[in-house]
């Protein structure tokens, strides 16, 4: 067997569990050693979503629309930093995201409702009332993989379901942990709770 990190290090996260080893016979098979448990996940994202009365707005978009909808993206082709600074992807990051795509685990973005407050009330409305414009927003706010950062890391980012394929990063910064969307939202995460489809992440808004 073949160390492919070194003993101490948290090297990557596997469903919110630092990995401080990770070790390859050089075909397909490999051990890894955590620093704790890795208990299965038992709720879906709409369970905890109802559980969270702060919520209760993105919830109610979450409700009015289907969830093969949300969740389903089509091949990812380019990334988007801005609203017109896109870069096309390689074929092999193409194929990479495939991958990430059959994969099925998400990072979900779930703001709360002091972001709602802040909305144009028209806007807001078409949300409820345009499931078009309701599925667009959910996916840009549903993230390919895992983006939760490691005490080894200072970011990560990671890349929406929708077809912008907007990017989201994560910073930490001492004990607190930070997303910064490219749509230039600005949001400080309180709570990270994982569901059988990834993690959802709660985020007040702070600009």
């Amino acid at each position: 067997m073949n160390p492919v990190e070194n003993v101490g290090k948290t090297t990557w996260n596997a469903n919110g569990i630092d990995i401080i080893l990770s070790l390859t016979d050089g075909s397909n098979r490999e051990v890894v050693i955590t620093k704790d448990v890795i208990y299965p996940r038992t709720k879906g994202v709409m369970v905890v979503l109802e559980s969270n009365k702060n919520l209760s707005i993105f919830t109610g978009l979450f409700k009015r629309s289907k969830m093969i909808q949300i969740f389903t993206t089509k091949g990812m082709e380019k990334i988007c930093f801005a609203a017109e600074l896109c870069v096309r992807l390689s074929a092999s990051m193409q194929e990479h995201m495939a991958k990430a795509i059959d994969f099925k685990q998400y990072t979900i973005l779930a703001p709360t409702n002091k972001m709602f407050d802040s909305m144009n009330k028209d806007k807001l409305k078409a949300l409820f009332l345009d499931s078009k414009a309701r599925v667009s927003f959910l996916q840009e706010h549903i993230f390919l993989g895992s983006i939760d950062v490691t005490k080894a890391e200072q970011k990560k980012i990671a890349y929406s379901v929708s077809p912008f394929h907007s990017v989201l990063m994560m910073n930490r910064e001492g004990g607190e942990r930070y997303l910064v969307h490219s749509d230039k939202r600005l949001l400080q995460v309180t709570q990270s709770i994982p569901v059988i489809e990834g993690t959802v992440y709660v985020a007040d808004i702070l600009a």
